[in-house]
């Protein structure tokens, strides 16, 4: 198995919160999927941080309550 390795930039972290995005707003998502959209997004808006060295903009970490 051959693995190609991508370098996450601005651009491309940018275009997957859109996709993310989109497929939220669509709506046709079952609770399972949402949430791992939701989950997509905080991570990409981690990174996004840190690609635009904003990192002191992100909140404080909360223990996750399922």
């Amino acid at each position: 198995m051959q693995f190609t390795q991508i370098t996450m930039n601005r651009h491309l972290n940018q275009a997957a919160l859109e996709q993310i995005h989109a497929m939220l707003s669509a709506g046709d998502l079952d609770e399972v999927s949402t949430m791992q959209l939701r989950q997509a997004a905080y991570l990409h808006a981690i990174v996004a941080a840190m690609l635009t060295n904003q990192v002191h903009r992100l909140p404080e970490a909360a223990p996750i309550q399922r």
